[in-house]
C-alpha cells in the first residue's frame, strides 16, 4: 500500500507495553486498515492526470458559498425543513436552471388543475403550519 509506510513505521516503534501504547497501537491499526480497505479509492494519480480535484477545498468553498451567504447571518434562525427548501431554490438558482424550474412548477400547476377541475393556488391566503420537529435526545 502506498504511502502507508510511514505509518507502520509508527506503529513498529511504539511499544506494546507502557502509559498510552496500547491505545496509540489500537488507534494506528484502525486507521491502517481503514485506509487498506479503501486503496482502490486512492487512485489520486489517475484522477489527477484528468485534471479532476482530489482535495476538499473546493467542495467547502462550495457549501460556504451556497450555504452560508444565503443561511448563516447573524440573528437567523432556521428550521431544517425551511432552511433545505430555501437551499434547494439557491441550488436551482446557481446551477442556472431557474426557467427551467418555473415552467416546471408551471406545468405541475396546470396539470393538477386540470385534474382537480379548477385552478390552483400557488399563493394562499393563510401559509400552511410550520412542520414539526421532533427534538433530538442525547
Amino acid at each position: 500500500m502506498a504511502g502507508a509506510g510511514e505509518l507502520v513505521r509508527h506503529w513498529e516503534a511504539t511499544p506494546k507495553t507502557g502509559p498510552g501504547n496500547k491505545g496509540k497501537r489500537e488507534r494506528l491499526e484502525d486507521i491502517f486498515t481503514y485506509l487498506k480497505k479503501r486503496t482502490t479509492m486512492m487512485n489520486y494519480d489517475d484522477l489527477l492526470a484528468e485534471d479532476l480535484e482530489i482535495s476538499t477545498g473546493q467542495i467547502e468553498g462550495a457549501v460556504k458559498y451556497v450555504l452560508g451567504l444565503r443561511c448563516d447571518h447573524g440573528g437567523m434562525r432556521w428550521i431544517k425543513e425551511r432552511a433545505e427548501a430555501v437551499l434547494q431554490l439557491r441550488f436551482i438558482d446557481i446551477n442556472g436552471d431557474w426557467e427551467s424550474f418555473v415552467d416546471y412548477v408551471h406545468d405541475s400547476a396546470q396539470r393538477q388543475a386540470m385534474e382537480q377541475g379548477h385552478p390552483v393556488r400557488i399563493q394562499q391566503e393563510d401559509p400552511d403550519a410550520l412542520p414539526e420537529v421532533a427534538e433530538e435526545t442525547a
